[in-house]
């Protein structure tokens, strides 16, 4: 079955969407790996887990909108998603986390101080 032309602007739109939904997710698990302060172990852990739910979340897409037909415009799509969410609100997401885990750390350090006394 081949895609009509009416309805591939559709797919284009909705994978865009999963890419952007992935790169969320993406952020997500870098915000664990920042809490964790870049264990080794807890970064490859959390890589597994984002391909497989990216290959999860990807395939189910495929298979609701495009009716798994595998078409290198929908793999094209949602990696660019994921890269336009990767280079805006990604990158500014992940400054603002760093930022308040910094701060977190600051008064939690403080307040161990006041109960070691």
């Amino acid at each position: 079955m081949l895609f009509v032309a009416s309805t591939q602007f559709y797919i284009f739109l909705f994978m865009l969407f999963i890419g952007i939904a992935a790169g969320i997710f993406f952020e997500c698990l870098a915000f664990i790996n920042i809490i964790t302060k870049q264990n080794k172990w807890v970064k490859h852990t959390t890589e597994f887990i984002f391909v497989i739910a990216f290959f999860v979340l990807y395939l189910g897409a495929i298979n609701f909108c495009a009716y798994g037909q595998l078409r290198v415009f929908t793999v094209a799509t949602t990696l660019l998603g994921f890269l336009i969410e990767r280079l805006s609100i990604g990158y500014l997401v992940q400054k603002l986390c760093q930022a308040v885990y910094k701060q977190i750390n600051k008064w939690y350090n403080k307040i161990a101080l006041k109960f070691k006394k």
